[in-house]
């Protein structure tokens, strides 16, 4: 589905690029599983992911604390 395109200049201007951002991941793990092996490989993509979640949770898309909070204390 194609956004419109106020939506689509919105989402530039506040400085959502994702596909850049996919981009540049794919080309990092690309250039470590090549020069690296496998291990550099795996541990770029722990990083990434780790590097992702909080700039999620940074931008307040994630609430970190009731991922980790025990089970009990959720349902306060």
């Amino acid at each position: 589905m194609v956004k419109p395109l106020k939506t689509q200049y919105e989402d530039q201007r506040r400085g959502i690029m994702w596909p850049l951002v996919g981009l540049a991941f794919g080309t990092v793990l690309g250039l470590a599983a090549a020069f690296g092996g496998f291990w550099a490989f795996l541990l770029v993509l722990l990083f990434g992911t780790v590097g992702f979640i909080l700039g999620r949770a940074y931008a307040g898309e994630v609430d970190l604390a009731a991922l980790f909070s025990p089970r009990d204390r959720r349902d306060l």
